[in-house]
């Protein structure tokens, strides 16, 4: 049980900002903005609130340290094409799914703020809420879509059941749309949940019931 009296911990950053599309898209830096700032005006969280901002990119240690985590959910190939990708320029991974040389290094950033925050909750048994982008729950093991380039929520839950040494876990994900990558990446996971509440028939025309 969460400990009472304790402050929500959000783990977010201004880097996430350097993922963007060139033109109009609805996955874009506001998003995120505005939802820090509803945060923040909620006056029964504010007396009890706790920001963390991650206000540099991660050193090539860290990077390894988290890329060891992904990998219990993502091919590694997808990882370093990722990289490869972003290093050499490329703009998107399909129509939907954009790119930017700094998005490898955003990805990184947003699951070490999800890592940051599972730590938070299981070291605490206090609530943290990791605020991060690009999103992740289209994201399968092998490739990126719908806007997402790696699944932050199946890698937590991953980490937590074999780092931190918890004997199961459940992934709620709500969301108009079916996480289907977060359910492909723990689908064969037994000791993991995953449901997902959702508006059919929608993107990406998984989930039926």
């Amino acid at each position: 049980s969460m400990s009472a009296g304790l402050p929500l911990l959000v783990t977010s950053s201004n880097l996430f900002g350097k993922h963007h599309a060139d033109g109009p898209h609805p996955e874009r830096p506001e998003r995120l903005d505005r939802a820090l700032q509803r945060i923040v005006a909620d006056k029964m969280l504010c007396a009890k609130l706790e920001i963390r901002d991650l206000d540099a990119f991660l050193n090539e240690t860290e990077k390894l340290n988290v890329v060891e985590h992904l990998s219990r959910v993502h091919d590694p190939e997808w990882i370093q094409d990722l990289r490869d990708s972003c290093a050499r320029g490329a703009r998107g991974i399909d129509g939907d799914t954009y790119l930017t040389p700094a998005s490898y290094d955003v990805a990184l950033l947003a699951a070490s703020a999800w890592l940051l925050a599972a730590d938070h909750v299981l070291d605490h048994h206090a609530p943290a809420f990791a605020l991060t982008r690009p999103p992740g729950h289209h994201a399968a093991p092998g490739f990126g879509m719908g806007f997402c380039l790696l699944s932050y929520a199946a890698t937590v839950a991953k980490y937590a059941l074999d780092v931190r040494g918890l004997s199961r876990v459940a992934v709620l994900d709500f969301d108009v749309h079916h996480g289907n990558g977060t359910e492909a990446c723990l689908k064969m996971e037994p000791r993991a949940v995953f449901t997902s509440s959702h508006q059919m028939p929608l993107y990406p025309g998984t989930g039926s019931a």
